[in-house]
Formats: structure tokens, sequence, C-alpha cells
């Protein structure tokens, strides 16, 4: 009977143990999922909107653009990421490095962004511009590094929890 109780637990215990990591995984399955979605859905849009500044005549037309029109999706990815809160270790510390990623890509957009806005009001030469653009840069640099750390992640994450990835296409 003794062995029947012990046999009994570890299974509880396994079962257990299965419905915790399948639960942790959906979430990370779903957190990922909807930032890849989110991510291509507005990445589209942003890209319709350098289509449509490339043929605007004036700087003052394109920041009207970008202040109007592009920032507010900027705005609306970073509300999505830091409004999620995933419960899982997993989930919380890939979402950490996703929001980490739009942060700084944010903070270049917004840099680029004051540039344009410089430019448009006079404050600025363009070759200023040109030159300030290199500090702009950085930034976008680093949100890209970031965003191949958290795209790795979810890989090594993907193989250990045994998950197929939906892709963000670039």
């Amino acid at each position: 009977m003794k062995k029947f109780k012990s046999l009994l637990m570890g299974l509880v215990l396994a079962v257990l143990l299965a419905a915790c990591t399948s639960a942790e995984t959906e979430e990370l399955i779903e957190y990922h999922n909807g930032f890849v979605d989110l991510w291509e859905e507005k990445g589209e849009e942003m890209d319709v909107l350098a289509q449509e500044a490339m043929n605007l005549t004036s700087i003052e037309e394109v920041y009207e653009l970008e202040r109007d029109e592009f920032l507010p999706i900027v705005d609306e990815i970073v509300e999505f990421v830091t409004s999620q809160s995933p419960d899982s270790d997993v989930a919380l510390e890939y979402h950490g490095m996703r929001d980490e990623q739009v942060q700084v890509w944010s903070e270049a957009v917004y840099a680029d962004f004051e540039l344009l806005e410089q430019l448009a009001n006079g404050e600025i030469t363009e070759e200023e511009s040109f030159e300030l653009y290199e500090d702009v840069e950085v930034l976008y640099i680093e949100a890209e590094q970031l965003m191949m750390e958290a795209d790795d992640k979810i890989e090594e994450l993907s193989e250990e929890h045994d998950f197929t990835l939906e892709e963000i296409e670039e």
C-alpha cells in the first residue's frame, strides 16, 4: 500500500508539473504571438506612412505627417508592450527584453522626430541634422541589437518548451 501511495503521489506530482509547464508555455506563446502580430501590423502602417512622406515636398509636411500619424502608432506599440503583465517567470523575462527593445526604439524615433522638428522650425540646418543624427542612429542600432537578443531568446525558449514560433517578418 505504501508503494502504491508513493507511486500515486509521484504521478500526481508529475501531472501537476506538466500542467504548470504547459500554462507557462501557453502564456509565453500568447505573449510572443501578440507582440509579433502587433509589430507586423503597425510596421506595415508605418511603412505606408514612410512611403507617403517620401512623396511630400516640404520638411513641414513630413513633420506634420510624423507628428499626426506616425508617432501615435509608436505610442500605441509602446502602450501595448508596457501594458502587458505576464505571470510566469519565463514570459516575464521575455517581456522585459521586448519592453527594453521597444523603449529604446521609441526613444530613437522620438529623437529622430525632434531633429525633424528643429529642421522644420529652422533651428538647425540640414547639415547639422545629419551630424546630430549620428546619436539617433546609435539608438536605432541599440534597439536592433536588443531585438536580435529577444529573437534569440524566444528561439531558445521555443526549443526548451517545445513550440513553434510565429516569425517576425522584417
